[in-house]
């Protein structure tokens, strides 16, 4: 499911992360922007750990795509986590074995 959140007055979301059909090892997320900003994504396990940072960058409006290379990671619950300003949101998806 979509959440929302804002960036000035226009919603954020955070379209979806979950594993793509080509590998277990390969997550696609898709951020969904109303207007250019500079966001940061983290993935975190079910215990709030962090596991990895995507990076920040500026996004461009509309809808950008990006995939973590989840080779290292085990099977579990993750939560992918975009940030903009101080608006945060986050997606749950699970790596099956």
């Amino acid at each position: 499911a979509q959440r929302a959140d804002q960036v000035g007055d226009e919603p954020l979301l955070l379209a979806r992360a979950a594993p793509t059909w080509v590998s277990r090892d390969r997550v696609a997320y898709f951020v969904d922007l109303p207007q250019p900003a500079s966001t940061e994504l983290r993935v975190f396990d079910a215990r709030g750990r962090l596991v990895e940072h995507l990076g920040r960058a500026l996004r461009p409006a509309g809808r950008s795509r990006g995939v973590w290379d989840a080779r290292r990671a085990p099977h579990g619950v993750y939560f992918l986590q975009v940030r903009s300003g101080a608006h945060r949101q986050a997606t749950r998806f699970v790596l099956l074995p």
